[in-house]
C-alpha cells in the first residue's frame, strides 16, 4: 500500500472529484478487480457482457450496453466530466479503446486511479474496472470523501430497463463474482419486501 499526496492525486482523478479531497495524503491500494464487483455497481455486469461479445459483434450485447447508458444518461448519451462522450457511438469507441489499452499495458496507476466512496464502492471508472475484471488484472484504488454511488439493480429497474435484460445481466454478474450466496424465499413471504431486505442485506438481484 502506497501513499500519495493531494496535489499528485488531483492529477489522477476526474476534475469533479477534486472538491472531495479533504486530506493531505491518501493511501493507494492494489486490489483484484473482481473485489469491486459489488451489489452497488450492478452496471459493471452490463459492461462485462459487452466485452465477452466484443470480438463476435453480437448485436444483443450492444443493445444491452446501450440500454444501460440510456438509463444512466436519461436518454442523452452523455457523461458528466467526459465531453468527448456525446453519443452512444462515442461510448462504444471510448470503451473499446480503454479495453485495448488495459489489455496491452495493464492498469497504469501513473495515469489514473479508481476512486472509491466511503462504502468502498467505485465512484468512477466502471469501464476500467470491467476491463480489468474481464482480463483478470489488478487495479489501483484510493478512498476519498465522496458520496456513495449506488447503481444497483433497482436503479436500472426504476429507469425502465426491462426484466429480460436485467435477468441476463444478473447471470453475468454471478459468473464473475466469487462472493455471492443464493437465497430461496417461500411464497408466503410475498408482500414482506422490507422485512426480507432487513434479513438479507446487499441484494445483488431478486
Amino acid at each position: 500500500m502506497n501513499a500519495i499526496n493531494k496535489e499528485n492525486l488531483r492529477q489522477l482523478l476526474e476534475p469533479h472529484f477534486r472538491k472531495d479531497l479533504k486530506k493531505e495524503k491518501y493511501k493507494v491500494k492494489s486490489l483484484a478487480a473482481t473485489e469491486l464487483l459489488t451489489y452497488t455497481r450492478f452496471d459493471i455486469a452490463f459492461k462485462l457482457l459487452y466485452l465477452e461479445m466484443l470480438e463476435y459483434g453480437v448485436s444483443f450485447s450492444k443493445h444491452i450496453y446501450k440500454e444501460h447508458i440510456r438509463a444512466f444518461s436519461l436518454g442523452k448519451f452523455t457523461e458528466p466530466g467526459s465531453e468527448e462522450k456525446d453519443s452512444i457511438e462515442k461510448f462504444f469507441k471510448v470503451f473499446d479503446k480503454t479495453f485495448e489499452d488495459i489489455k496491452v499495458n495493464g492498469f497504469d496507476s501513473s495515469k489514473t486511479l479508481i476512486p472509491l466512496s466511503k462504502n468502498g464502492s467505485i465512484a468512477n471508472g466502471a469501464h476500467r474496472v470491467a476491463s480489468a475484471i474481464y482480463l483478470n488484472k489488478d487495479v489501483d484504488c484510493v478512498e476519498i470523501d465522496t458520496i456513495d454511488h449506488i447503481y444497483d439493480y433497482k436503479f436500472f429497474y426504476s429507469r425502465n430497463v426491462s426484466s429480460s435484460i436485467l435477468d441476463a445481466v444478473a447471470v453475468k454478474f454471478v459468473e464473475y463474482s466469487d462472493s455471492l450466496h443464493m437465497a430461496v424465499i417461500w411464497p408466503t413471504a410475498k408482500g414482506h419486501n422490507e422485512a426480507i431486505e432487513k434479513i438479507i442485506p446487499n441484494i445483488v438481484y431478486r
